[in-house]
């Protein structure tokens, strides 16, 4: 709680337990490796915390991320901020539901944030967030189950605004995916697809 992890020659924070996950007002950024990375079988809350800059080791490994969450429970992101990390902003792995709420992830290297859900509750929210000026796609998600996109902003990125994968139902409101290289939304759904005043213009 309300604690640094800047300019490390390795990742600035690791943590991986069997238990509950819980940071509030974590700074991580300028690191190496990654900002921060956790593993757990339990659930993680981050809130209120900045993952920025990280990622210049030139390697060839994959820790170049601002966060990145492997766990078996829920997932929560509230005020989050990742920007300009060389590799992805924000990396979930998940086998239960994961739910970002005014998140914002720009000018990363790769996807401004990737979320991958398997499990019997494994839905997908993201609402009030901003996905602007990545190098690959704004959003990325899938899911077993189903996604709702709300007050989402994706523009600008270099592949896809979002890019859902989704067994269950979508669900997109209120949301702009603007000015991208490739689509501005693109959804596979075994499930409903539902779009209302959703904007997606070059």
């Amino acid at each position: 709680i309300r604690s640094n992890f800047n300019n490390n020659n390795g990742m600035g924070l690791a943590v991986l337990t069997t238990g509950n996950v819980t940071l509030r007002g974590v700074t991580a950024n300028a690191n190496r490796f990654g900002g921060a990375a956790i593993l757990t079988s339990g659930n993680v809350r981050v809130i209120r915390s900045d993952f920025s800059r990280n990622g210049f080791n030139k390697s060839k490994l994959p820790l170049d991320n601002g966060l990145l969450v492997l766990a078996k429970g829920n997932v929560t992101l509230r005020n989050v901020t990742t920007m300009r990390n060389r590799g992805a902003g924000v990396i979930v792995i998940s086998g239960n539901a994961v739910t970002l709420n005014n998140v914002s992830a720009r000018m990363n290297g790769r996807n401004g944030a990737t979320i991958i859900a398997i499990g019997r509750r494994s839905n997908v929210s993201v609402f009030n967030s901003r996905f602007i000026n990545n190098g690959g796609n704004g959003l990325f998600t899938l899911t077993s189950g189903y996604t709702t996109l709300r007050g989402v902003r994706a523009n600008r990125n270099d592949l896809n605004g979002a890019l859902v994968f989704s067994d269950g139902k979508v669900i997109v409101r209120r949301s702009t995916f603007n000015s991208n290289v490739k689509n501005g939304i693109k959804v596979w759904s075994n499930g409903r697809i539902v779009l209302r005043n959703v904007t997606a213009c070059y």
